[in-house]
């Protein structure tokens, strides 16, 4: 049998990169504070984001199935955006 060698691709930006690009400090600067407009788009591309997925048959069965074992009863989805802008 040959030795199989497993390789993980890890992202590395060039030397010149202006800023460092670890997991660490993406963290960190995922942790700033971050302004309303920022939040607003991200609410919003969440929300889009949630709808989209919706549109398939089978994460509907499975969405509906989800919400009737965690809440008893099924949410419809005009309600999800208005859960989401809180």
């Amino acid at each position: 049998m040959r030795d199989q060698l497993l390789t993980f691709p890890f992202p590395c930006p060039p030397p010149h990169f202006p800023r460092p690009c670890s997991p660490l400090s993406q963290t960190q600067a995922v942790a700033k504070e971050v302004s309303s407009a920022e939040l607003e788009r991200a609410k919003a591309a969440a929300v889009s984001s949630v709808l989209m997925n919706l549109e398939s048959r089978a994460v509907v069965a499975e969405d509906i199935g989800r919400q009737v074992l965690t809440y008893g009863h099924r949410c419809g989805a005009d309600l999800l955006p208005g859960l989401m802008w809180r």
